[in-house]
Formats: C-alpha cells, structure tokens, sequence
C-alpha cells in the first residue's frame, strides 16, 4: 500500500507513514482522485494531524485556543503567517471563501474533543463536527466550484462515519452510547440516497471514505456478539472495499 501511495504521488519526505497512521481511509480514497486533488488531500490531513497533536499535548485549555486561534488566523494569509503549512492550506483552498468557514469548525471541533472526555455526549458530537467538516473540505479540494451536496447530506455522511469510527473505537458509555446507537449510525448511512445517486464521481470520489460504513458496521455487529469491542479492518480489506465503491458505485444499504 505505501509504494502504491508513492508512485500515486501521494508521500511526503518524513511524514508518509504519519499521515497513514492518522487517517488511512481518507489517504487510500485519494488515490482515486486527480493528482492536484491528492495533493490538497494530504496538506488537509497534515493540517488536521497538527491540530490533533495540539489536542493531545497541550493540556491548559486557555492554551490550546491560543494555539488553535493562531493557526485560525494563519490559514486565512497567503503568507500564513510564516507557518508553512498554513500557507500550503491557503495555497490549495484560496485566499477567503466558505472553504475558511469549515475549517474554522474543524478547528473548533478539536477544542471541543479536547475539553470534553471521551465517553460524553459533548465529545462525541465533536467528533462527528470533524468527520463532517473533513469531508466538506476533501469536496470543496476536488471541486469548489461545481454544485455539491448541501449542508444535509454532509450531516449524514458525518454521523454515519465518524459514528462508526467512534463504535469501532470501543463502544461510548453513558450518553455516548444513546448518540452513537448502532441504528443511528445505520440509519444516517441508509439516508445517503442523494449522495449514491450523485452524478459528479469527482466530488463523490472526494466522499468515499463513508463507503466503508457497511463493512465497519458490519464487523461491529459480528464482535458484538462475542462481546469484543475493538473493530479492525486491514488495510488490503478497506483498499479493496475503496476501490469496488469507486469503480462500481458505493453500497445501497447498511446491514441489518
């Protein structure tokens, strides 16, 4: 998989293996996008590991807004403020535009998992917030300035994905559990008709990662019998489910 990446034009020097670590579905569906969109694609995870590490290393919650605001400011420069991923983020996105809006709320997103605790209904919604937020910026990358999906559909995509990322994770206690139902999940997926039906395989290609929905869930209704809670797919399995919902269109249902 990583020499496929790499000949795909996907690696950076030093950061390849992280990148794959942080996120592998959304770096394995780029690869079914144009080289200018892979491109974005990774500065957009890069920038989202960045925020990540600051989440989990800077524990003063005044602090981490002020690391948080100065990368809010300094994506909004051409210059980023010195900062060369900032400038690559604007670079790729543009100077102003919506594109600013949603990564202010995947900015926001990542200090709200920070200041709430992993089993509460505060985390978990942020971790959707960001789910969705990704997901809008990977389609504004692959075409900004065609007619995507509306605000709606980027909500379900949302929750079925990062709902079946956070069952997979270990199931939420307390009122993440009420949140993150199995069903919610499914039913978010079994929403998604608008998304299947969508005519632009760009900016569908750009959503691909919530094709993995049905197999996550999948397994997470297997284990759940024998009473296991840690969900894992290959990463040859997930390349594979990819590549037939790129080539022969996404899954029409969640399982029951």
């Amino acid at each position: 998989m990583k020499n496929r990446m790499k000949n795909r034009g996907m690696t950076v020097p030093g950061s390849d293996t992280t990148i794959l670590q942080h996120d592998f579905d959304r770096l394995a569906a780029g690869l079914f996008l144009p080289a200018s969109v892979r491109s974005c694609l990774r500065i957009l995870l890069l920038f989202d590991m960045e925020l990540g590490k600051i989440r989990h290393h800077v524990a003063d919650p005044g602090l981490l807004r002020i690391r948080t605001g100065f990368l809010r400011q300094s994506v909004a420069l051409p210059d980023g403020n010195g900062l060369p991923l900032a400038r690559q983020m604007n670079g790729c996105f543009g100077n102003g535009g919506h594109w600013l809006t949603v990564a202010d709320r995947l900015v926001g997103a990542h200090e709200q998992m920070a200041g709430n605790g992993r089993d509460s209904r505060e985390y978990c919604n942020a971790f959707i917030d960001r789910q969705t937020a990704l997901l809008e910026l990977a389609v504004l990358a692959a075409g900004s300035d065609k007619k995507h999906p509306d605000f709606l559909l980027f909500a379900q995509s949302g929750r079925a994905y990062g709902g079946a990322l956070l069952l997979c994770e270990g199931k939420p206690a307390g009122e993440g559990e009420t949140v993150l139902g199995l069903d919610n999940v499914r039913e978010s997926y079994d929403s998604l008709r608008q998304w299947r039906e969508m005519d632009d395989r760009q900016i569908r290609t750009a959503l691909l990662p919530v094709a993995l929905v049905p197999s996550y869930l999948q397994q997470i209704h297997s284990l759940d019998k024998r009473k296991q809670r840690q969900v894992l797919l290959s990463p040859f399995r997930k390349t594979r489910i990819l590549w037939r919902a790129a080539r022969n269109g996404f899954p029409a249902a969640a399982p029951v």
